[in-house]
């Protein structure tokens, strides 16, 4: 995956963190207010029923008289509104139940979705680093290799050491960059892979044996520098006369 489309991919991620961030507690507090509407309704049912149910005084005995309509002021009227305002209040328990039952698989879907989401951070981080790691190894480009094997050509059969340290898959890599270029520049490389004494050594740097370098070493050290990739130079009196030594230290 291209670094570009991981950042991308790292944004998208982050805003969906913020919402879900606000969603869940919301749909949390929304799934409580309806389990306290359910109860309240249902209290209510409850008193409405009893209401409807109660027992009435016994009527005195009278003469019968003709039934009239029941209407919401008299007696029979209130009881057909109470029946009425108790169906309505079932009505009102069963939505609110239903709702929040809605409420609550909404909740468990966005907490399945933030789990997800975390799994996807936790790659993401991981493609990240990779990339990171990747734009940080330093290796020879097409137009450096060019350039290199071009400007070199005219020291050719020099013989060179590349030294590169162990436990250094990076610098290996990079080493191994080199040492393709200046086989195809017609140098011949001796690869080792070696403790240094001096542990602070980092980059490019080109040991010779004496201050007036040979030609060949110097030429490298210019060469590598036009080409962007900074190379010291140093002396090491332990070297043989005439001997050329490009160290591959750490990155920088």
């Amino acid at each position: 995956m291209a670094l570009p489309e991981l950042l991308a991919n790292a944004d998208s991620l982050l805003r969906w963190q913020a919402f879900l961030r606000i969603a869940v507690p919301f749909l949390s507090v929304m799934t409580a207010v309806a389990g306290l509407l359910w109860w309240v309704v249902a209290a209510q049912l409850d008193q409405l029923k009893a209401a409807g149910t109660a027992p009435s005084a016994p009527a005195a005995a009278t003469t019968p008289e003709p039934r009239e309509t029941p209407t919401p002021e008299s007696p029979g009227g209130g009881t057909v509104a109470l029946a009425r305002r108790a169906r309505e209040a079932e009505s009102a328990a069963i939505a609110a139940t239903k709702r929040m039952e809605l409420l609550e698989a909404d909740r468990r879907a966005l907490e399945e979705r933030v789990a997800k989401l975390g799994e996807s951070e936790l790659q993401l981080k991981d493609d990240l680093r990779i990339a990171r790691e990747f734009l940080r190894q330093r290796r020879v480009n097409s137009d450096q290799r060019a350039f290199l094997v071009r400007e070199l050509q005219s020291q050719k059969d020099t013989a060179i050491k590349i030294i590169s340290l162990p436990e250094d898959a990076e610098a290996e890599r990079f080493a191994t960059d080199l040492e393709t270029v200046l086989r195809e520049a017609g140098w011949k490389p001796e690869r080792k892979v070696e403790k240094l004494v001096h542990n602070k050594i980092t980059g490019l740097i080109i040991a010779v044996p004496t201050p007036d370098p040979p030609e060949a070493a110097a030429l490298l050290q210019t060469t590598l520098n036009s080409a962007g990739l900074r190379t010291l130079g140093a002396l090491d009196n332990d070297l043989p006369i005439g001997r050329v030594v490009l160290i591959v230290g750490p990155k920088p």
